[in-house]
């Protein structure tokens, strides 16, 4: 625990199993009193279980004041082998997500996708195209998609940002995914706002089965005081 914790240009903190390893893994807990920022392409949490790996992945666990990702950063908890993907829990003041940033949560092997769960006193903003939260069954993995619950003063997707716990379609490489999708849970005390397209991408929250995918969509449940698209 620190007052403040910064990454920049491609630095990480990792943990997870190795091809053909099995076994349990720890959780990643990055604490500050005042500020966690993640800044530039690469820079990130990894939570990963290798494709031939046992055994579940690791929690990632974050607590600020305030938390800041930006140009590519991104937390990653993903499973390639046998086993659940790990949560991602963060627990602040505001959350902010600018050019890129992402919170993602995948099954490439056999799992179940962990949830993404967000507590914020005030703020989470999700600014651009790229910027997103997701909880997916990728192509070629088989199990559920994660949930995605948040909790805050205000919920605000601009220009393109999106939320999304669904099934990848198919490839010509990989079948799509089999499994459902996780719920999608957004209680709020005051607005959830979703503006804008960028890259012809519209600002959304969807749970999702693609094309070539098998399984069913999840539940979208919104309580705020005000809804704007």
């Amino acid at each position: 625990e620190a007052r403040e914790v910064t990454l920049t240009d491609g630095a990480n903190l990792q943990a997870g199993l190795f091809s053909n390893a099995g076994g349990e893994t720890g959780i990643i807990s990055v604490k500050a009193k005042d500020s966690i920022s993640f800044e530039g392409t690469n820079t990130a949490i990894w939570s990963n279980s290798e494709v031939g790996a046992i055994g579940d992945g690791s929690d990632i666990e974050l607590s600020a004041k305030s938390i800041y990702l930006s140009d590519g950063a991104f937390f990653n908890a993903n499973n390639s082998g046998q086993g659940n993907a790990g949560d991602i829990t963060i627990k602040t003041g505001s959350l902010s997500l600018t050019n890129g940033a992402q919170l993602r949560n995948s099954i490439f092997g056999e799992g179940n996708a962990g949830s993404v769960n967000i507590q914020a006193n005030d703020t989470v903003q999700l600014s651009d195209s790229n910027s997103s939260i997701f909880s997916n069954v990728e192509r070629g993995g088989q199990g559920n998609g994660g949930a995605i619950n948040i909790q805050a003063k205000s919920l605000s997707l601009a220009n393109g940002a999106q939320i999304q716990s669904g099934i990848r379609g198919s490839s010509e490489e990989l079948p799509g995914g089999r499994g459902n999708g996780g719920k999608v849970n957004i209680n709020v005390r005051d607005t959830v706002r979703l503006a804008g397209v960028n890259n012809g991408l519209s600002s959304a929250i969807f749970t999702d089965v693609e094309s070539g995918a098998i399984g069913n969509g999840g539940d979208i449940n919104i309580k705020a005081r005000s809804l704007s698209l």
